[in-house]
């Protein structure tokens, strides 16, 4: 309870003065005076209710400048309060209760309170002056607050403008959930092929994963028997461990160097320390702008990005954030709609601009790399360069619309740094510029020996991974390569705009003959230059979609020579789920080379769909069709045919899958020309874990093994579909559960044994990456029964009555008819309750024979022995 008020201050005759006497007073001494702060402050002071009996009037303080007066400093020293002056009182904003009760301090003059207690009930502080030495803060100097003071009520009245008040938070954000522990177990993971061809050839991917708490290590190979060639070659090896809350990932063994749009990734060996956002889920990298708003009263709220609601909530009177993320890359318009409890609606509508690259005010991303670089990728297992490299990048979100990066690389004879920097110019798109330089000899690389063969895909598209194949000269250029080394220079520009109606993407970048980085220095030279022109108008055509595109790409690379290619696309929705497309494209550097393509595809019903294809390309006719059946998720028959003729050569293709609890089996006969000939493949993974061997689907990322203690044929569920029964040891496999987020598995406790008990039937899991996580349903058999229950005169005992077991001490309440049901039967058992007759007891005799609940009974409840 509140506190009393403290009373007034004794007047100079030795009395209290009445509050109307005393307000007249200070009328009278104010009078003729431009009304100082002391004056205001004097005649809101609190009245004097403890010894007059009469009913004192609110008084309100409003925090404004008092006419033309000078306000007295904010930060001034505040005398100390009497240790009566404290108060708590319930406080209201703007006519609406906080239903939050906060401690003031209450004297003569005027109102105290801490920042803390503002903020809790609201109210802002950061723009304020420190308080005094005590802590507090006089109410009547904050601007923007009034307040009256209600003493028979217990309560503070605020009136607070909005730019005062603390914006409530609205949010459709996840919260982080809480990660799962990682169990320990081994995961092989294969691929199996089988072709009759002549001779026959065998062929056979294996991935081996060992994981457990404290990381996880991971062995990639492929093994293959052709004629004499009998080998297998080692992928990659790996020791990782990722810390979601430093966002961290640890990598020793083979791995792939960091990159950026301007730069080159490279394979090595050796050790890499790399920021990984993947790791937090719930955590926004790219700026997003403020969506705010402001209601007078309690409104539904609803937000519009581009049409498509995408949050709708409840917020409260005053200013309220929505921290939504809008669903859109590029410029879109959000609209904020709100509606009073009587459907009067406001909207505020806010221009946007997204772009995913840009990195967030403050946020850091990095990569570290040390090794030595890989060479042979996928043709040798332990073919590496004899020199260290090192490898480094870094980028930083310095506001919402910079994001600046840099990058260098180092080995024996090549050392190579550069800057870069994304600028969003407003709703105009973003800029990318960058410049790099190269330094060195160029090392030790033959670029004769050694060409990229292969390459892979980050989350950004900017092609990652570089391998080398030995033997191979350049015949497109004569078969001279530039010796990297010297001085260099490389710069890059770009420009990506995308609106609803129109997306703009102009990209060029450009290198001196001796321009060097990692990847030349291992034989695989630098483009000299490459550029890129798209532009793409999305538009509706007879009412369905379509988007019209055009583009110029062009390289210029000392290997593959020089490239010019246009193209020009259009797509169309049509009804029925069918969809048509047709592009057209052109090499400027090669007359000949220009095609032109037509396709179609629809739907067939069910899971099935078909495509037919026409064109030119080379000036030769081509022409396609396929008929496909999607085998389905769950499990199931899919089939494919499809035939094709190009280049003057006809080919068929006919195949079925199977798609199976244990994995997927594929069989497939093609016809090329005059060779005919089939395939088997085999794909799945076994894993040992939990003490038990299991069968399954491939599994490329998180899973979860479900134990229900041994208890058999137990339905499970994933995301509440079925997905299959524990086997005989009370273990199914459940593959694809996505990793730091949530998963949500249950068991059907219909398919339980009428004698099994569970704690709980669902649980959430946020597995690590790649990783399993032991899903436990602790179940337990109990020895139940139930019995009915009558009194001695042949009536069932009335719903609702106790029995006690007096073994137990446990209570179990009475249903209808009598019957109750006992979850902890003995041999003997002896209950007590209550029967029309008055208090009672009752003695059952129990022998559990095979599983399953048994109704015993009837039972007579005899009057209890004196």
């Amino acid at each position: 309870m509140p506190r009393r008020l403290p009373t007034a201050r004794p007047h100079a005759n030795g009395g209290s003065m009445p509050w109307r006497q005393r307000h007249a007073a200070i009328y009278s001494a104010c009078t003729g005076i431009a009304w100082p702060l002391m004056c205001a402050q004097a005649w809101s002071a609190p009245p004097d209710t403890s010894t007059t009996g009469e009913t004192a009037p609110a008084l309100s303080i409003a925090a404004q400048p008092m006419l033309s007066s000078p306000r007295a400093p904010t930060n001034a020293p505040i005398p100390a309060a009497p240790a009566n002056g404290d108060v708590y009182l319930e406080v209201t904003i703007n006519g609406e209760s906080t239903k939050q009760i906060a401690h003031f301090v209450v004297t003569d003059a005027m109102i105290y309170t801490t920042p803390n207690e503002l903020r809790d009930v609201g109210i802002r502080t950061d723009d304020l002056p420190p308080p005094g030495t005590n802590g507090l803060i006089a109410l009547g100097t904050i601007p923007g607050l009034r307040y009256t003071y209600r003493p028979e009520q217990q309560r503070l009245d605020l009136q607070v403008v909005d730019a005062r008040r603390q914006p409530a938070t609205l949010e459709n954000i996840p919260a982080r959930p809480p990660m799962s522990a990682s169990g320990t177990g081994l995961v092989i993971n294969y691929e199996f092929s089988a072709q009759t061809n002549s001779p026959t050839q065998y062929g056979l991917y294996s991935e081996e994963r060992f994981f457990y708490p404290g990381g996880l290590l991971d062995n990639k190979g492929t093994a293959y028997w052709y004629r004499n060639l009998h080998r297998y070659v080692r992928l990659d090896t790996t020791w990782s461990h990722s810390n979601p809350d430093t966002m961290v990932t640890t990598r020793i063994g083979d791995t792939i160097s960091s990159s950026l749009t301007w730069t080159r990734p490279v394979r090595l060996g050796g050790a890499q320390v790399s920021r990984d956002f993947t790791l937090r889920p719930d955590l926004i990298t790219y700026p997003v702008p403020t969506l705010a708003g402001s209601s007078a009263v309690p409104s539904a709220v609803d937000l519009y990005v581009n049409n498509v609601r995408q949050f709708t909530g409840s917020a409260p009177s005053g200013p309220f954030v929505i921290n939504a993320v809008p669903a859109i890359n590029g410029a879109g318009e959000a609209v904020i709609v709100t509606r009073d409890v009587l459907g009067r609606s406001v909207m505020t509508t806010v221009p946007l601009y997204i772009d995913s690259r840009l990195l967030a005010p403050g946020l850091t991303d990095f990569s570290v790399e040390a090794g030595f670089l890989r060479r042979s990728y996928a043709l040798s297992s332990f073919d590496y360069a004899g020199d260290p490299s090192l490898s480094v990048s870094f980028r930083h979100g310095l506001t919402s619309r910079i994001t600046l990066e840099t990058h260098g690389e180092a080995t024996r004879g090549v050392y190579n740094a550069g800057v870069g920097a994304l600028l969003q110019a407003g709703g105009a798109g973003v800029l990318n510029l960058a410049v790099a330089g190269s330094a060195g000899n160029g090392g030790d690389g033959s670029l004769a020996r050694n060409v990229p063969v292969t390459g892979l895909s980050n989350t950004t598209g900017v092609p990652v991974g570089i391998g080398f194949v030995e033997g191979t000269t350049n015949t497109s250029s004569g078969g001279v390569l530039p010796t990297p080394g010297g001085s260099g220079a490389q710069w890059s520009a770009g420009w990506q705009w995308h609106l609803p109606a129109v997306s703009i993407d102009l990209q060029a970048q450009h290198a001196t003959p001796h321009y060097s980085d990692l990847a030349s220095a291992e034989g695989t030279p630098v483009p000299r230059t490459t550029y890129r022109a798209t532009l793409a108008l999305p538009f509706r055509l007879f009412g369905s979609s379509s988007t019209a595109s055009a583009s110029l790409v062009g390289l210029d690379d000392p290997y593959y020579g020089d490239s010019r290619i246009g193209s020009l696309a259009w797509t169309t929705t049509l009804p029925a789920s069918t969809s048509l497309s047709a592009s057209v494209y052109h090499d400027f550097g090669d007359t000949g080379n220009t095609g032109v393509f037509v396709a179609l595809s629809f739907l067939l019903g069910g899971s099935m769909n078909a495509s037919v294809n026409a064109g030119s390309d080379h000036g030769k006719p081509l022409f396609g069709a396929a008929v496909t059946r999607t085998p389905d998720y769950g499990g199931g028959l899919g089939w494919q045919v499809q035939t094709s003729r190009q280049n003057g050569q006809q080919q068929s293709l006919a195949q079925a899958t199977w798609r199976g609890r244990y994995g997927d089996l594929i069989g497939s006969v093609a016809n090329v020309g005059s060779r005919t000939y089939g395939e088997v493949d085999a794909s799945g993974s076994i894993v040992l874990m939990a003490g038990d061997v299991l069968a399954g689907r491939r599994i490329d990322d998180a899973f979860a093994l479900v134990s229900t203690d041994g208890v058999p044929h137990v339905p499970v569920l994933h995301e509440n579909r079925e997905i299959g029964e524990t086997n005989g040891a009370g273990h199914l496999l459940v593959p694809d559960l996505v990793a730091y987020e949530p998963n949500h598995l249950a068991i059907d406790p219909l398919g339980l044994p009428a004698d099994t008990s569970v704690a709980t039937t669902r649980l959430n899991l946020a597995p690590q990456s790649r990783a399993g996580v032991l899903a436990r349903f602790p179940l337990r058999d109990f020895t139940g029964a139930q019995l009915i229950v009558v009194d001695t005169a042949g009536k069932p005992l009335p719903a609702g009555a106790v029995l006690t077991q007096r073994e137990t001490g446990k209570r179990y309440v009475v249903g209808y008819d009598g019957l109750a049901f006992i979850d902890d039967m003995r041999a003997a058992n002896a209950f007590t309750s209550t029967s029309a007759q008055g208090p009672c007891e009752v003695d059952v005799t129990f022998e559990r024979k095979g599983g399953g609940l048994p109704t015993l009974g009837p039972f007579t409840c005899k009057a209890r022995s004196p």
